[in-house]
């Protein structure tokens, strides 16, 4: 009996010890995650003007953090430089919104930039709320497994759909939730085939929140598998996500997909890099073989891109942007007010950035992915010096850095064919990622900093 009880005790130290190593922060993160990909975000809290669950309990963490700013507490993260850049994202927004205004807009649009100026100001500050809670490696790795199992559950939902007919998300929802907008999309047919949006609020959506996740489910199996940990379980949410980009039937995904992976494994050994592309194409053929329609499905969309209504139509945004972006070239129409105004679609988010915020604030977006995109890289790179100079750094935070790395440039390429801020999960995606960016930085710089401290001590005698 006693040995029961000391055995319990240790367990409860065990959960006790694991939620400080990563922190309340971590977790509040993590949950944050679930909630946003893994439910549709159509669903709003009554009484909380409009909020998913996901937003309103990322609001409360974000408001709670800037009280602790102003009572005097702050955080060790230096990134001043990106704090520079996102200053420069912000004003871009803030000149674009002042501009307008003073211009003059329709209620309508002026409502819509309202709220749509206070969304990015919401996500700017989720930026440094990352940067204040995700301080350890393990916490990295942590935040990184949220965003793949909330992406799992969404996979799971859509080769359900797609299997059945039937959207299992839309009949998950929390008790006393209401659904507070429609859906993007009535029309979910493409070639022939039924394109599955599981809990996304589009296809396109679907398969984008797929693209960028998928690096982050390899580099988290890779992790757990060299050393020494649970790894089945994380490769099974890598053929989850893949299948959940297959059925969302989107020929941009898939292109994204095959150069952020190209990002991911330029430092992996020969080896791996056979295991992954021999896993992948057979995944693959597996996928297709099942299901002839979904075969014949791909081959219609990489095979008469021609005659494509969705190139057709982001066509004709483009010849709309090239012909009408002069008439307020530097800070734009209006920040939020391009999908009001009656506008052909664009399906690009630079476009779209640049009809609203003009060059100044299309060149700021460019510049935050890009500078993001850098901080990982470097970060990969400084856990890999750790690793070769010390053993008794932690080992896997070059992997997860480069996986970072290989989803902001999937990113990067899925905004080019996706107005990637008119839609939640995956806008929430891209701030979360941008902040783990820059802790992934601030914890290499410590990692290498531990390293070579280690490495100069005299040796004992």
């Amino acid at each position: 009996m006693a040995n029961q009880l000391d055995s319990e005790t240790d367990k409860r130290g065990d959960r006790k010890g694991w939620i400080a190593a990563i922190g309340v922060g971590t977790l509040t993160l993590i949950a944050y995650e679930v909630l946003l990909l893994g439910f549709q975000q159509k669903f709003t809290v009554p009484f909380s003007h409009g909020m998913s669950p996901a937003r309103l309990l990322v609001s409360t963490c974000v408001v709670l953090w800037v009280m602790t700013r102003i009572v005097g507490q702050r955080s060790g993260a230096s990134t001043k430089f990106f704090s520079i850049v996102l200053a420069l994202f912000a004003l871009g927004s803030v000149m674009s919104y002042a501009t307008s205004m003073w211009g003059g807009l329709i209620p309508i649009a002026r409502i819509a930039s309202d709220e749509y100026l206070l969304a990015q100001m919401l996500a700017l500050l989720i930026f440094f709320f990352i940067g204040a809670v995700i301080r350890t490696q393990k916490s990295i790795e942590w935040a990184v497994k949220g965003l793949v199992i909330g992406g799992s559950i969404s996979a799971f939902f859509a080769v359900l759909e797609f299997a059945t007919g039937v959207d299992f998300a839309e009949k998950l929802t929390l008790p006393g939730l209401k659904a507070a907008s429609p859906d993007l999309v009535d029309d979910l047919v493409r070639e022939g085939v039924r394109r599955a949006q599981g809990s996304a609020g589009h296809p396109l959506e679907l398969g984008a929140v797929m693209t960028t996740l998928i690096p982050l489910a390899i580099g988290i199996t890779f992790v757990a598998f060299e050393s020494g940990r649970k790894w089945r379980l994380w490769a099974c949410t890598v053929a989850l996500l893949s299948a959940g980009a297959i059925v969302s039937v989107s020929r941009s995904s898939i292109i994204a997909l095959g150069v952020a992976l190209l990002i991911m494994a330029w430092r992996w050994p020969v080896k791996r890099v056979l295991i992954a592309t021999g896993t992948a194409v057979a995944l693959t053929a597996i996928a297709f073989i099942s299901n002839a329609k979904l075969l014949n499905a791909f081959a219609g969309i990489f095979g008469s891109s021609a005659n494509d209504p969705s190139i057709a139509s982001r066509a004709r945004g483009q010849q709309y942007v090239a012909e009408h972006y002069g008439n307020h070239p530097w800070f734009g129409q209006g920040i939020g007010t391009y999908p009001i105004l009656n506008q052909p679609y664009l399906d690009n988010e630079y476009l779209g950035r640049l009809m609203e915020t003009g060059i100044f604030g299309v060149a700021t977006l460019i510049l935050l992915l890009v500078t993001a995109l850098g901080y990982a890289l470097v970060a990969a790179r400084n856990h890999d010096i750790a690793e070769m100079e010390s053993t008794s750094v932690a080992r896997g935070g070059g992997e997860i850095a480069r996986a970072i790395a290989a989803s902001l440039t999937a990113i990067i390429i899925i905004n080019t064919i996706l107005d990637t801020s008119g839609f939640a999960q995956i806008t929430g995606i891209i701030w979360i990622l941008i902040g783990l960016s820059a802790a992934s930085w601030s914890v290499s710089k410590q990692s290498l900093r531990s390293a070579r401290d280690k490495g100069t001590e005299a040796p004992s005698h």
